[in-house]
């Protein structure tokens, strides 16, 4: 091998490598971002990626950046499964940020190759500045994340779509003004003079600054819905407090009228007894724990407000002749808020029930459980319901305020359908 092969091998490694690190970091604030669970596709991730490197250095082809733009968007919306609604601002933010840190590495290893004799030292130069900008894209990125995590993670509003159209407008101006995606761009940037490379220089930190600030403004709104999210959640929570004290009126209703005839009941009862009427005495005696039953469910979860609310709502079920499974146990090293639990289960089960008298089936069912790993919690519900498989479920304000407990708990909710069927799965986090 030559040496010029040599280098160029050299080369080639170093930008797989640099590349590979830029291409990480960005699928990693992306799931980071999202919430999405798609760890197991980074090896796929960094191959393509890593495929579309190696052409675009070994052919010189023009254009891979928007190429890599729709790779990102295709593998995000097909292998993780994340909207588009809460895609497109992470996005917005990396290929954004890529692009200011290409074009000002570009031009400053433009004019130093022009007017600076490098000789054998500019690989050397071309690595550093390849570095250079790996470590800043990672410590932008760092940086919003740590800063805008929460507003970040929160669901975004159509209305905030409007923000993303300056980083649009930037990355196009940037790649467009400097031909960072033309054959002819190392000539290009090569006739700027000291004066035109610092002014761009310049002009694309102060753009990529002017980027920042509108992140900044675009996460200050998004708290500001997630503040209208709270007070909606808050107001769920009220609306909820008085079905429950209207749940537990009726109940005890129940009971003082169960209580009432009691005493007719037990007096049928001894009278059938002292006949021997022993077969009539063995059927009332089954109508009076069935009549009872509702009256009687015990559930100790571990939360007492918990138990409370789960002997209401499964009570409540079951006298709309809805067939009741459940296995819950909310363990101590679990450290989250009684209210926040009760938010959750009382939501899952109300659209449950709800579900379960729609539906046309003849024994319609619910099931609701958990499980519990180390300080994470999985609170699962299944219910009969009109749905088909595969069917998109649009959730109401109290999904809506299941998933924003999820996310106070940097957890997730998943929703699932099969014919007849609804599947709902809570993952909440105390750590």
């Amino acid at each position: 091998m030559t040496a010029f092969t040599e280098e160029r091998w050299f080369l080639l490694m170093w930008w797989l490598l640099v590349n590979g690190a830029m291409y990480y970091l960005a699928f990693d604030f992306l799931l980071r971002v999202t919430g999405a669970k798609g760890r197991r596709y980074l090896p796929l991730w960094l191959g393509i990626c890593s495929g579309m490197t190696l052409c675009a250095f070994c052919f010189q082809i023009p254009g891979m950046f928007f190429l890599y733009v729709l790779c990102l968007a295709v593998f995000g919306r097909l292998l993780l499964k994340i909207p588009w609604v809460r895609l497109s601002a992470p996005a917005a933010i990396v290929f954004t940020l890529h692009t200011f840190l290409e074009g000002e590495m570009a031009v400053i290893l433009a004019f130093l190759s022009a007017n600076v004799e490098l000789g054998a030292y500019g690989g050397l130069a071309q690595m550093s500045l390849s570095l250079a900008s790996a470590a800043l894209f990672f410590l932008l990125l760092s940086w919003i994340w740590k800063t805008y995590a929460k507003a970040l993670r929160q669901p975004m509003s159509s209305y905030l779509y409007v923000l993303l159209l300056p980083c649009a407008a930037f990355l196009l101006a940037v790649r467009y003004g400097l031909r960072l995606d033309s054959p002819a761009f190392a000539a290009h940037l090569s006739s700027f003079g000291l004066n035109a490379s610092l002014t761009a220089v310049l002009v694309m930190t102060g753009a990529m600054g002017l980027c920042l600030l509108m992140i900044k403004v675009f996460c200050q709104l998004i708290s500001l819905s997630g503040h209208e999210q709270e007070a909606a959640l808050l107001a769920e929570q009220l609306e909820g407090q008085k079905t429950y004290l209207e749940e537990a009126r009726k109940r005890n209703q129940a009971y003082a009228s169960f209580q009432h005839d009691l005493d007719n009941h037990l007096l049928v009862l001894s009278g059938l007894l002292r006949k021997q009427r022993y077969e009539e005495a063995g059927k009332f005696a089954e109508k009076l724990h069935e009549s009872c039953a509702p009256l009687s469910v015990s559930i100790p979860t571990g939360a007492p407000a918990l138990d409370v609310l789960l002997q209401e709502k499964i009570s409540h079920a079951r006298r709309s002749g809805i067939k009741v499974s459940w296995d819950v146990r909310i363990p101590e090293s679990f450290q989250g808020d009684a209210l926040d639990l009760c938010v959750v289960f009382s939501n899952i089960l109300d659209n449950a029930i709800h579900a379960c008298v729609k539906a046309s089936c003849q024994e319609p069912a619910l099931w609701i459980s958990t499980k519990a790993r180390g300080s994470f919690l999985v609170i699962e519900g299944r219910n009969h319901a009109a749905v088909r498989k595969g069917q998109e479920i649009k959730p109401g304000i109290g999904l809506n305020n299941v998933r924003a407990i999820a996310e106070k708990y940097q957890g997730t909710m998943d929703l699932e359908t099969s014919e007849g069927m609804f599947r709902i799965s809570v993952l909440l986090c105390s750590g």
